[in-house]
This record gives C-alpha cells, structure tokens and sequence, in this order.
C-alpha cells in the first residue's frame, strides 16, 4: 500500500507539472521556475533503495581532448550515483540555450550553453538518449524535465557532444574521435522532415553512426549513443524497423548490467517490436526491464516501461 500510495503522488505531481507547461506554452516561456517537491522534503532525500544484483548507475562520460597522437581505447570508470526512489519526485530541468546562463542556477535546474547548434535541435536528440517526463521551448531556447537526478545528470553531462557542426571539408569544429559521429549527428540537424533529399541523407547519416558505433577507439559513450541514435532514425524517419533492431542491439552490446543506457536501449527495443506487431517479444524485453531495473523504478524510461507492459495486457 506504501508504495501504491506513493505512485497516486507521483501521478498526482505529473499532472500539476504538465498543467504548468501547458500554461507555460500559452505564455511563452522557455521554462519552468523553481524546483516543486510535491512531498515536502524540502532537499532531504530518503536513503536509497538497494536493488540484489547491481548498483544503478550511468555509463561515464569522459570528453576526450583533440590530439595527434594514436588513440588508446578509454578506460571506463563508472561513477557511484545515488539509488532514486519513489519519492524522489521533485522534478529536475535542464535548460538548453544560446546564451550564457545566469552565475547561480536555481536549485534542481541546470542551464547549459550551445555555441554550434539550435536548441530544440540538440534537444531533441538528447531526448531520444535519455526520456524526460516532458519538453518545452522554442528553437533557441529548450527545456527538458526529468523526475531523478541521475537521468538530469546524465543528459546536461553530453549536451555538448550533441552541439556538432560539421564545415564544407567534413572536418568536425568540436574535433572527435571518428569522423563517422559528428557527420552522422550533423546530417540529421540538417535533415528536416520533408527535405528534398531527406532519405538518403539519413540513410548516410545512420551508416556513419552505425561506423562510429563500431570504431573501437572511441569513448563507449559515443559508441553506445551512436547505435540508439542510428536505431530511432531507422525507426521512425525511415520505418525501417529491421536495422533499428540491429542498430539497437548493438547500442545494447556496449553497456552493462544496471546501467541507465542498458535500460533505455531496452526500451527502446520493446518499443520498435511493438511497431513492428511482435507483442510477444515486447512483452518479454519489458518484464525483463522491469526486474532488472527496480531501483530505477522512479526514472520516466521505467514509467513507461511499466505503462507500456500494462497496455499490452501483462501483469509484471
């Protein structure tokens, strides 16, 4: 009943918020002020909750420095990061913009500035990596809304590996590792629905992330981002639902167990089989979610995991 109780104040927050950004839209802003804790606690975490196998956390994110020297493959350090719980509801926004923020952010808001590309474009990206509860803005100006720190955290932490333009040479402006990866994201910031030659410019622009997956010597953040972004493009700008599997199971290859990136490629996966009518195997990908991830129970990807599971007629 405890945690029963505690999921209607979860829904019961969700609504205010979204109430607040329908208001918010109507007048414009770019987002919402403050941080609401719809529980009171006032900054006061309860403890964390233990999950039996695995501790959750997030793929560590290393940006490495241009140099003319051979790459080595970048050890990965997994940072310790803070079980969300059910009531840690307190909802967290990260503001992308074109211009410097203000010296002191508000409590549970994150501003981060672009120097090469749009925000609503970087934006969008970033939600496909990691799902907010909710997004508003305008192009120069794009706030994103996350109900845990940890999925807050993991977005602000690689705004600027999506903030790539790539100059008439090809040569990325940000200099990356691959070449493969800032070509690949600048051909869908430049490739709108309707262009005249918008299949074939994301057919290259999934064929280069699809490289810079599989490039060794990149950071395996890179890596693991190039395969989710390469699978939602073949999934839902080129209905090709066959690579998305593939470009996702590889994006799944390069995380590890009780990671938030494990989670959000499973999802996404359960999602493309769902498209593709194979209810069974969506249905199996979600329970699997489901139990692996419980103290991520709080993140939205695992919100609409459960959601989803319960719409196709699953218990858990």
């Amino acid at each position: 009943m405890h945690f029963f109780r505690n999921d209607l104040w979860r829904m019961a927050g969700r609504c205010l918020w979204y109430a607040s950004m329908t208001f918010a839209s109507v007048v414009g802003c770019g987002e919402i002020e403050g941080n609401p804790d719809f529980f009171g606690a006032g900054g006061r975490r309860p403890k964390p909750i233990p999950i039996k196998s695995v501790n959750p956390t997030s793929i560590q994110i290393n940006h490495p420095k241009p140099t003319n020297t051979q790459h080595n493959v970048p050890k990965e350090r997994h940072t310790s990061v803070t079980h969300p719980t059910l009531a840690d509801v307190g909802f967290y926004q990260l503001v992308l913009h074109g211009e410097p923020g203000p010296e002191r952010e508000p409590s549970g808001m994150r501003y981060v500035e672009l120097h090469n590309v749009t925000a609503r474009h970087v934006g969008e990206l970033l939600s496909w990596l990691y799902i907010p509860s909710g997004a508003s803005g305008t192009v120069g100006r794009y706030t994103l809304v996350y109900p845990t720190q940890i999925e807050w955290k993991a977005a602000a932490a690689v705004v600027s590996k999506l903030d790539v333009v790539v100059t008439e040479s090809g040569s990325d402006a940000n200099v990356q590792l691959d070449e493969g990866w800032s070509v690949g994201i600048a051909l869908i910031h430049t490739t709108p629905a309707g262009h005249p030659d918008e299949v074939a410019r994301l057919q290259q622009a999934t064929a280069c992330l699809s490289r810079a997956a599989h490039t060794e010597n990149l950071a395996r953040w890179d890596r693991w981002a190039a395969g989710m972004l390469a699978g939602h493009i073949a999934a839902y700008r080129l209905h090709d639902d066959d690579n998305a599997e593939a470009y996702y199971r590889t994006a799944e290859s390069l995380t590890s167990p009780g990671l938030l990136e494990q989670m959000s490629t499973m999802y996404a996966r359960a999602q493309v089989h769902v498209r593709e009518g194979k209810l069974d195997v969506a249905r199996q990908l979600l329970n699997s979610l489901l139990r692996q991830f419980e103290g991520f129970r709080s993140t939205e990807t695992f919100a609409r995991a459960r959601r989803r599971l319960n719409e196709l007629g699953a218990k858990k």
